[in-house]
């Protein structure tokens, strides 16, 4: 049975592109008929709606009422409109890659949103969205380690 345990590897218009020019490429006939087990298809499925779930309820709330999401007396800030909106924009592209969902969507306290999910060697994997709509991909390991930086709008933009 394939592996169908998916990392946050993004491919999107959103410079998550990590195909190159010299990338192999396949020929191949669309026949329209599924190529996944029925567990695998379910599972795809869920993990579809997971992400939907988050998409209409977290962040759409996050951008409706961000305050609800901040308390000033911890210094907490609230997700800034640009942070939702990578979120979203990620999350889009998650559900549509049917990845496996976060365990944790929730802002980071200084105008960000992250996504947190926890891997089978103990391991977390987060996306997270900065203030300024930046965003980042680490991947912490179990610790005493520093977590590792797995992709960043910046390292992407410095590569164009």
């Amino acid at each position: 049975m394939p592996n169908t345990m998916h990392t946050w590897q993004p491919r999107s218009n959103m410079s998550f592109d990590t195909q190159s020019s010299s990338a192999q490429t396949f020929d191949f006939v669309e026949t329209r008929t599924s190529q996944l087990s029925a567990v695998d298809e379910a599972r795809s499925l869920n993990n579809r709606d997971s992400w939907q779930q988050v998409i209409d309820g977290v962040l759409i709330e996050m951008g409706r009422s961000p305050d609800a999401f901040a308390d000033s007396d911890e210094g907490i800030d609230p997700p800034t409109k640009e942070a939702v909106a990578t979120a979203v924009e990620f999350a889009t592209f998650a559900r549509d890659e049917t990845l496996a969902p976060p365990g944790q969507t929730m802002p980071d306290g200084d105008g960000g949103v992250v996504f947190q999910r926890a891997l089978p060697d103990g391991e977390t994997e987060t996306f997270e969205a900065a203030a300024d709509g930046s965003w980042s991909m680490f991947i912490y390991s179990r610790a005493p380690k520093a977590p590792v930086l797995i992709r960043s709008s910046d390292t992407i933009d410095a590569q164009t």
